[in-house]
């Protein structure tokens, strides 16, 4: 972020990352300042704090020649790719042995967040579309449009997947279910 956009506090460059890549990159304030310190330290970038900050303070990083070298260095680098863990898709696996109306309810659930997201992402589309083109632009609609079809096949997913789960029938408990409420003298 600060190879593209310049300068910015710790606050800010979080603030750019939900506006920008926070669809597929999520950095919190516990992993942004401890990382922004490193970078000083190696002198990828270097800190200035506001003179005119009240408070705590606020300070300014900017990238430096060392740091650009090391993010063209890490462009080149092939990406790591990470094993996905979806606490959602170990319920549904193992959702035999619950409840599957808690399952039904997971993935309702995961349907109106993807939802909410998908509406949000085309948004963002709109407003990026609808500006004057820039050079990084068509890079940033191809992430944007990354992130859309990923969702929709998300949401797509949660339909099939409450069709399926519904079809092992509303109200009936996996076999745990059943177990615990037989040993308690219920059908």
């Amino acid at each position: 972020m600060l190879g593209a956009q310049g300068p910015a506090s710790g606050y800010d460059l979080r603030q750019r990352i939900e506006g920008t890549v926070g669809h597929f990159w999520q950095e919190g304030y516990g992993q942004l300042y401890p990382v922004l310190n490193q970078l000083a330290e190696e002198g990828l970038v270097t800190r200035a704090d506001d003179p005119h900050a009240t408070g705590r303070g606020r300070a300014e990083y900017r990238i430096t020649a060392a740091g650009r070298a090391a993010l063209a260095a890490w462009l080149r680098q092939p990406p790591v790719h990470h094993v996905e863990r979806n606490e959602l898709l170990i319920k549904v696996f193992f959702a035999s042995l619950g409840d599957v109306d808690d399952c039904i309810r997971f993935v309702n659930e995961s349907r109106t967040d993807a939802q909410a997201q998908l509406d949000q992402l085309r948004e963002l589309d709109e407003a990026l579309t609808g500006q004057p083109e820039q050079p990084d632009q068509p890079l940033w609609l191809l992430t944007l449009d990354y992130g859309l079809r990923g969702i929709q096949a998300h949401v797509q997913w949660c339909d099939h997947a409450l069709d399926v789960l519904g079809t092992l029938g509303a109200g009936r408990a996996g076999r745990a279910g059943r177990a615990g409420r037989a040993g308690r003298g219920t059908a």
